[in-house]
C-alpha cells in the first residue's frame, strides 16, 4: 500500500482534517453550553445577561464570612462566663499589695530621715510607670466613690421629694373634697322647698325656746411630754408617801422597845435631871 492509501500523505490530509478540528470543538462546546444554560438563555440578548452570575469570588468571600462569624459566635459562646471577673479581682489583689508595699517603703524612708541624704537615687521607667499607673488608679476609684455619694445624695433628695409632693397632693385633695362637702351641706340648708302653684316662700319661724347653750368646751388631749411629766410627778409623790409611812413604822418601832422598860418615875427621874443640867448650863 502507498502512503496516501494508508493516510501518510502530509499535503492532502493537512488541507483536507485541519478545518475539520475547530468544526468539532465548536460543535461540542456549543452543544455543552446548550444543555447546561438551556435554549431560553441562548436566545437571549447580550445586553440582557445579568453579569453578577460570573461573581464565583465574590460569593465565595461571603459565604466564607458568614462561616468565620458563625464559628467565632460559637467560641464566645463556649467562652468561661466567670474568668474575667476573676482575672480583675486578681488584678485588684495584686494592686492593692503593691500599693501596701509601697506605703511600707515610704514609711521607712520616713523613719531613716536624713541618714542616705547624700546617697544616689536609682528609679528605673518601669517603677515611675507603675507609680503613675497607682496614683490614676487611686485618682479614678475617689472619683468613683464621689460619685456614687453624690448618686445617693441625689437619690434621698429625690425621695424626699417625690414624698412631700405626694403629702402634699393627698393634703390638697383632702382640702378640696371638705370644701366641696361643706359647699354641698350648706347648698342643702339654704334651700327653700316650694309648694305646688305658688313661688311665695314660707317665713321663719321665730324660734319659741331659748338659744341652745354652747358645746361644752372640749378638753384638749395632753401632750407626751407632759403626760410623761404627771407620771415623774406621781411616781415622786408614791416614793414620798412611802418613805414617810416607813419612817413613821420605825419611829413607833423605836418607842415600842423603849417605853415598855421605863416607868414613869424613870421619866420623871430623868426629866429632872435635865433640868438641872440646864439651869447650871445657864
Amino acid at each position: 500500500m502507498s502512503r496516501k492509501a494508508l493516510g501518510f500523505d502530509d499535503e492532502s490530509s493537512g488541507e483536507e482534517e485541519a478545518p475539520a478540528a475547530p468544526s468539532w470543538r465548536a460543535t461540542s462546546d456549543k452543544s455543552t453550553t446548550s444543555k447546561r444554560l438551556g435554549p431560553s438563555f441562548l436566545n437571549k440578548d447580550i445586553d440582557e445577561i445579568d453579569e453578577s452570575i460570573y461573581a464565583y469570588d465574590e460569593v465565595y468571600d461571603e459565604v466564607s464570612h458568614a462561616k468565620k462569624t458563625e464559628t467565632l459566635r460559637a467560641s464566645k459562646a463556649t467562652r468561661p462566663q466567670y474568668i474575667q471577673g476573676l482575672l480583675e479581682a486578681k488584678n485588684r489583689r495584686q494592686e492593692d499589695k503593691l500599693r501596701v508595699s509601697d506605703l511600707k517603703v515610704s514609711k521607712e524612708r520616713a523613719n531613716e530621715g536624713d541618714e542616705f541624704k547624700d546617697k544616689e537615687v536609682f528609679v528605673t521607667n518601669a517603677y515611675k510607670e507603675h507609680r503613675k499607673k497607682v496614683e490614676e488608679n487611686v485618682k479614678q476609684e475617689e472619683k468613683e466613690a464621689g460619685e456614687v455619694d453624690m448618686k445617693t445624695f441625689h437619690r434621698a433628695m429625690m425621695d424626699s421629694h417625690d414624698r412631700n409632693a405626694h403629702d402634699q397632693m393627698e393634703h390638697t385633695t383632702n382640702q378640696e373634697e371638705q370644701k366641696e362637702e361643706n359647699d354641698t351641706q350648706n347648698v342643702e340648708e339654704t334651700h327653700i322647698s316650694l309648694q305646688a302653684g305658688l313661688n311665695i316662700p314660707s317665713k321663719a319661724k321665730i324660734p319659741s325656746q331659748a338659744p341652745a347653750s354652747p358645746p361644752p368646751f372640749k378638753k384638749q388631749k395632753p401632750s407626751r411630754q407632759s403626760e410623761t411629766q404627771e407620771v415623774l410627778k406621781q411616781i415622786e409623790e408614791s416614793e414620798k408617801e412611802k418613805k414617810k409611812k416607813q419612817d413613821e413604822k420605825r419611829l413607833a418601832t423605836k418607842k415600842s422597845r423603849l417605853l415598855p422598860k421605863l416607868s414613869e418615875t424613870d421619866i420623871e427621874q430623868y426629866r429632872q435631871q435635865y433640868l438641872q443640867r440646864k439651869a447650871a448650863a445657864s
